[in-house]
């Protein structure tokens, strides 16, 4: 059983509940001895293995754990970055929750949760390969509307069929109360009830003001215990005349303002950072070695002098009075309307300035781990910004931000990405493209690259425009134009992709040649292909030098994309640009892109001139330069047409099985779903075509069909289902089976 609790003030801290959630399940397998340590050990390295590295930032002890080196991981976009990380977590999941050691993942406060968290809880819930996963999540549901991201999320499950248990918990009824009030007291229902009618009616049963209220009663001695009687004793008339506040903030910041006023500073200090804070984030706040430069920082404004020793012993009245517990190195209100409670005693003139004084002591503190002390960072100086006049700091947040958003792209948070990179530019005068431009652009391409993952594409072409109007250079374009072909593409729009990309390769000097007779060029650009290649032995290809050129690299990849897209739209373009790449990997050097080119080349060699034993020959020179080039993030395409197009032709369906199904399971991995999709839809035609059971083609057929639903890969469910009713039809389960009409 693992838990985490979303907060209000960190709503921009990217997965913040579910990172505190598997972080103490990481303890806890660290915790685990024997057999039990050695089997959990065992699973995640079998189903998790090297790609554990996607996962160092949230449990920065696993690739220690499981003894894999952590390598930098492949750099992929945005989008493919969320569906690799959606997919690594599957597994981590996958491999911890079994029948023996079933896994149930409580989170509260859904209602506060980012996007990101809210798509990743979707992708376990979902699996379904994981069948011993519990998800249970509370939320508010007076904070919920319909337009609530959490909301939709509901929506969506129910659309697809998952089963979910609702619990509606509302308040207490007087009866409840009177049982509840009577097994406190130790006393008969009979002797409480007239106690509860009257904390009833002046609480309406909620449960929290409820508990406040009594306290209260104990504290102004409304109610003591009798030495003598041996019972609780109250006056029923009395209580019925004390006034109650008609919210539990109201109440508990009466109960806070009877502290002196050391505690109710450190509480407030608390209130500031959410519902929970870290007792090293407490030190670093309160070290007494960052005094000396914080006096060197213009901002000299200090809400709280005392040291640590000093601060943690002010909290120990709140402790006894529970309106926080300590446990472990964690310092958290027993309940959220303390925190607003403590944070309601600073003034609004004054909250900006306490955010601003503790994001300064957290960014000079050297002992917290980076990434938390940005975070804390820039969540407290933003709220403290309007406060900041000089402009040199005003830039550092800015790139402190930007920071904050490429750690956020790297958890596939895009809305909180957006949040840092907004927040940044805001930071920024009308002169930043003048004066700030590296920053400046590095902040708009990144907006850019977001709205495109949001789907927000007006708003990114409004960032384009203003990127390719102020950009100094086609290098610092680039990345732009790139954007804007994939997000054509994810909009079903390939005919405009494949223009704008065709653009993009004029620019980079790479023109590819059209017109109305493409036959001729096909011809022409196949024969100019061939006569680079005439002579070259594989050795002679493999040794090629590497390719060094940015922009014929930029070329490469843009081509990587336009090939996809031509196969889909336009199959003509399709063959000129497969040459293409071959052409300028001859005369430029070998990049992992080129593993690409030449497994297509091996494709068209075999399907349109008829040269088996060529075809043959270049597809596995390049699975051989995928090994040399260690191209991870290549392997799925080059096995997808190397045994789609290519191996077909010399050896039996049989053959491409396991292959297709490894290039289906690593593309996953890498975040690359449309060729995910595409090697599983081979999988399951090369299954029908050897004869497979109908019965197990179908269950393949129907899992890949899952997964191209999932992933929103229409264009290839559409051309997969009349295989899936073929099958049906075979098996007799179709009205008419000369017609592929039917459950498909």
């Amino acid at each position: 059983f693992i838990g985490g609790k979303f907060d209000n003030l960190k709503r921009m801290e990217p997965l913040s509940a579910v990172i505190l959630a598997f972080r103490d399940f990481y303890d806890q397998i660290v915790k685990r001895t024997g057999e039990a340590y050695s089997q959990a050990i065992g699973a995640l390295k079998e189903v998790v293995g090297p790609e554990a590295s996607v996962l160092t930032n949230i449990i920065p002890g696993i690739c220690q754990m499981l003894e894999v080196s952590v390598v930098e991981t492949v750099k992929v976009g945005g989008t493919e970055a969320r569906n690799r990380f959606k997919h690594v977590f599957r597994l981590l999941v996958r491999a911890l929750a079994t029948p023996s050691h079933p896994l149930v993942l409580f989170l509260d406060d859904l209602q506060w949760a980012d996007t990101a968290s809210l798509a990743l809880i979707e992708s376990l819930i979902t699996d379904y390969e994981s069948k011993s996963f519990l998800f249970i999540g509370t939320y508010r549901d007076d904070e919920v509307s319909e337009t609530h991201p959490l909301a939709i999320q509901l929506r969506k499950l129910e659309r697809k069929g998952v089963h979910t248990t609702k619990i509606k918990v509302g308040n207490l009824t007087k009866g409840h109360l009177n049982s509840m009030i009577s097994d406190h007291l130790q006393t008969s229902l009979s002797v409480s009830d007239p106690l509860a009618e009257v904390v009833y009616r002046k609480t309406s049963g909620n449960a929290l003001l409820v508990i406040q209220f009594l306290r209260s009663l104990y504290d102004e001695g409304f109610m003591h215990f009798s030495l003598n009687t041996r019972q609780w004793q109250w006056d029923t008339k009395v209580i019925d005349s004390k006034g109650v506040s008609d919210s539990a903030v109201k109440l508990m910041t009466r109960q806070i303002l009877t502290f002196p006023a050391k505690t109710q500073n450190a509480l407030k200090l608390i209130a500031c950072l959410g519902s929970y804070t870290d007792e090293c984030v407490l030190s670093a706040i309160t070290a007494d070695d960052n005094s000396g430069s914080q006096q060197e920082n213009s901002h000299v404004w200090e809400p709280i002098t005392s040291g640590h020793n000093e601060l943690m012993s002010s909290l120990q009245l709140a402790i006894r009075q529970g309106i926080i517990v300590h446990t472990e190195s964690k310092y958290k209100f027993t309940h959220d309307s303390f925190q607003h409670a403590a944070y309601s005693l600073i003034s609004e003139t004054e909250r900006g300035l306490w955010h601003l004084w503790i994001g300064n002591r957290v960014r000079l503190d050297q002992t917290l781990s980076p990434e938390k002390a940005l975070f804390i960072t820039v969540g407290q100086l933003n709220k403290g910004a309007k406060f900041i006049d000089d402009a040199d700091e005003r830039v550092e947040l800015a790139w402190l931000n930007l920071q904050a958003a490429e750690i956020s792209i790297s958890y596939t948070a895009f809305v909180p990405a957006s949040f840092h990179l907004r927040v940044g530019r805001s930071l920024l005068d009308e002169n930043c493209w003048r004066d700030q431009y590296k920053l400046c652009l590095q902040i708009s391409v990144l907006q850019a690259e977001v709205k495109q993952c949001e789907g927000s594409f007006k708003e990114m072409d409004k960032i384009l425009e203003e990127i390719f109007l102020n950009a100094k250079c086609l290098d610092d374009k680039i990345r732009s134009y790139f954007i804007r072909v994939r997000s054509l593409s994810a909009q079903g729009k390939q005919q405009e992709a494949l223009e704008v990309g065709l653009l993009v390769l004029s620019l980079l000097g790479e023109p590819v040649p059209t017109s109305s007779d493409m036959r001729a060029i096909i011809k022409e650009e196949f024969l100019k292909t061939k006569q680079l290649l005439e002579g070259k032995t594989n050795d002679d290809l493999l040794s090629l030098k590497a390719m060094e050129n940015s922009r014929k690299i930029a070329a490469m990849q843009q081509l990587n994309d336009l090939i996809l897209f031509a196969f889909v739209a336009r199959q003509k373009e399709y063959h000129v640009l497969v040459f293409k790449t071959i052409q300028i990997s001859l005369c430029h050097g070998m990049c992992k892109e080129a593993t690409i080119g030449l497994a297509m080349y091996g494709g068209l060699l075999i399907q349109y001139f008829n040269d088996i034993e060529g075809g043959y020959r270049f597809g596995q020179l390049a699975m051989s330069l995928v090994e040399k080039l260690q191209a991870s993030a290549c392997l799925a395409r080059v096995y997808t047409a190397f045994h789609t197009f290519i191996n077909s032709s010399s050896q039996h369906h049989r053959v491409s099985l396991e292959p297709l199904k490894l290039a289906s399971q690593v593309a996953l991995r890498v975040g690359d779903v449309e060729y995910s999709v595409m090697s599983a839809r081979q999988y399951c035609i090369h299954s029908y075509q050897c004869g497979i059971e109908l019965s197990t083609v179908e269950k393949f057929l129907r899992k890949g069909c899952q997964q191209m639903e999932e992933h929103k890969q229409v264009v290839v469910l559409k051309i997969t289902l009349p295989y899936l009713q073929t099958v049906l039809n075979l098996m007799g389960q179709s009205d008419d089976p000369l017609k592929l009409i039917g459950q498909a």
